[in-house]
Formats: C-alpha cells, sequence, structure tokens
C-alpha cells in the first residue's frame, strides 16, 4: 500500500474529482491499494471501514446464494465508487465486492468520508444522483438477466469495461467473467468464440481486445446505452 495524493486520485475519477469540488474540506491523503482480479475488498458481514475510488481498476458488487451460485450486481469504474451503504449510516457490507479488472484503487477511511461531506448541501446532492443511478443500474441488472440472452450481456459487460479502462484491452480470465454473469465456463467460451467468429474480438490467454466495436455494439443488449443515457441525466451536469 502506498500514499497518494487525493488530487492525484481525482485526476483520473470523476465523481472523486466533482465531490471534492463540493467538499468544504477534503482528506489530505489515502493509500492506493490493487488486489487481483477476482479478489474480495470486502465480503458479506464485513465492516464498510472505507470508501474505495477506482482509479483506474473496475469493482463489482456480487450477490451470492447459499447453493454456491452468485452474479454481478453493479460494476463500478472510474465514474463512481464504492461506498455508498457508508453515507447511509451501514456499519457492514450486505454483499462482496470483488476487484474485476486490474487497476489502483483509492481508498480512505469511511470516518474521513462522512466527515468532509458534512454541512455540504452540493456534496449530498451528488451523493443523493449517484444513489439513484446505482439503484437504477441494479434494476437494470435484474431485467438485463432475465430477458437478454448470454451473448447480449457478455457484449454489454465487455463495452461498459472497456469504457471505464479506457482501452480495447481487457485482462479477465473467463472463469471470473462466467462468476459476474452467473453463468458457466462452458457457456462463456461458447460466447467469446461467437462473438470472435464475428470478427468482433479475439480472447486468448485471459486478455479480450476489441476488434471491431460498431460488430460488439450491434450484439449487445439496449441496457448498454440506458445506463449511458441515465448517468448522463443523473450526474454529468454535476462532474
Amino acid at each position: 500500500m502506498d500514499g497518494m495524493s487525493t488530487d492525484a486520485a481525482a485526476a483520473h475519477n470523476r465523481f472523486l474529482r466533482a465531490l471534492l469540488r463540493a467538499c468544504n474540506s477534503r482528506p489530505d491523503r489515502g493509500e492506493v491499494m490493487e488486489f487481483e482480479p477476482g479478489q474480495p475488498i470486502y465480503s458479506a458481514g464485513d465492516g464498510l471501514t472505507h470508501v474505495y475510488f477506482p482509479v483506474r481498476g473496475v469493482l463489482s458488487v456480487i450477490v451470492q446464494l447459499k447453493d454456491g451460485g452468485s452474479a454481478e450486481a453493479l460494476s463500478i469504474g472510474n465514474e463512481g465508487f464504492i461506498g455508498l451503504p457508508v453515507w447511509l449510516g451501514q456499519k457492514k457490507s450486505t454483499e462482496q465486492v470483488v476487484q474485476q479488472t486490474p487497476g489502483e484503487l483509492y481508498r480512505i477511511p469511511s470516518r474521513v468520508f462522512c466527515r468532509i461531506i458534512i454541512g455540504s448541501r452540493a456534496a449530498e446532492r451528488l451523493l443523493k444522483r449517484f444513489a439513484i443511478y446505482s439503484l437504477r443500474a441494479g434494476y437494470q441488472s435484474t431485467v438485463c438477466s432475465t430477458y437478454h440472452s448470454v451473448e447480449q450481456r457478455a457484449a454489454r459487460w465487455i463495452l461498459t469495461t472497456a469504457d471505464r479502462a479506457r482501452s480495447a484491452d481487457i485482462q479477465l480470465g473467463q472463469s471470473l467473467l462466467a462468476h459476474m454473469l452467473g453463468v458457466r465456463r462452458p457457456t462463456v467460451s461458447e460466447v467469446a468464440s461467437s462473438l470472435q467468429r464475428r470478427g468482433a474480438l479475439s480472447y486468448r490467454r485471459k486478455r479480450i481486445t476489441i476488434l471491431d466495436r460498431d460488430a460488439l455494439e450491434a450484439r449487445a443488449c439496449e441496457c448498454y446505452y440506458e445506463m449511458r443515457t441515465l448517468y448522463r441525466e443523473q450526474l454529468e451536469s454535476l462532474l
């Protein structure tokens, strides 16, 4: 763990930058964290001691069932943060959060996060908007899993992750992608092969490379565009 100035982190995370502008005070310094893809940052029942702002990495909120099944309910990159329940008064996590793709995370203690927000209506407004966005993203994920094919959801997931990473190359194993989509690994292998045959991407050695973005967008479900639009409507004007 190394230190990083708050300004350096805010240069990469749009939400943190806007939050700092809105607050009356700011943390002097936070910690830079990076976990292996698929590694939990915290699990259900863990204390919410820190909030995390992805600098280059992407985080996923995972809901797990008692029989071992799981699926991604929400993912956050440099457009937001993980730790909204802290602001709502929650002390322990109700779900698991894992590092989805490689990259640095900037974290600050929960008590510091709550302290800098006190007395700032602009910061509270920003957090309320982000809460609306996060809730809607969860609802969209539920509908997406029910009505859209695995290929459509995989295309959406890859596009969203590439947008956050600002790169056409994503480091990701099939097991982790299957975990995120709530399907078996052979299903992901079939979908990846199908998208490769269409010339949309290549998938080798835990690395996805988008070759034809238009082709990949044509295979993605409408949820990809819905969430981009929602983010613009709720947050762009405040960032």
